[in-house]
């Protein structure tokens, strides 16, 4: 598994989006009982509303996917990297609009990488709170 939640250096925008991120995508079948328990993990770095959104998601089967990757005990590891916008939108000192590359790999069960374009936004409530993804769009390739 990637770097734990708890050493995220929260006051980096960059550093909470990308945490977020790859704990969204990490999951690990020997530790997991379905792909929701890493939307459990990165609800964590998300506001309250997020959060309870990443949350109702577990209530889904888990699919066909994550039950190959269980059979073969497998894991997702995930790159991701910030992306430079050709038109950003304007960050604040209080909200922060950046966009990820995101690649998820599967190991152990066979599968194509999955490439997607993620565009989130994070906020805190004043410059020296803690940062929080408040939402997040993927694209996928």
């Amino acid at each position: 598994m990637a770097t734990p939640i708890s050493s995220v250096k929260r006051a980096d925008a960059e550093a909470v989006g990308k945490a977020f991120l790859v704990a969204l995508n990490t999951s690990d079948t020997k530790i997991d009982t379905s792909p929701w328990n890493a939307a459990d993990r990165a609800a964590v770095l998300a506001s309250s509303s997020y959060a309870a959104t990443l949350r109702q998601q577990s209530v889904a089967a888990p699919g066909a996917a994550w039950n190959a990757m269980e059979a073969a005990k497998g894991y997702t590891s995930a790159k991701v990297t910030l992306v430079p916008s050709n038109d950003p939108l304007p960050s604040t000192p209080t909200d922060a609009y950046l966009t990820y590359e995101v690649t998820v790999t599967t190991h152990g069960a066979k599968a194509d990488p999955q490439k997607s374009s993620v565009f989130m936004h994070l906020h805190r409530a004043n410059a020296s709170s803690d940062w929080q993804v408040v939402s997040s769009d993927s694209t996928y390739e």
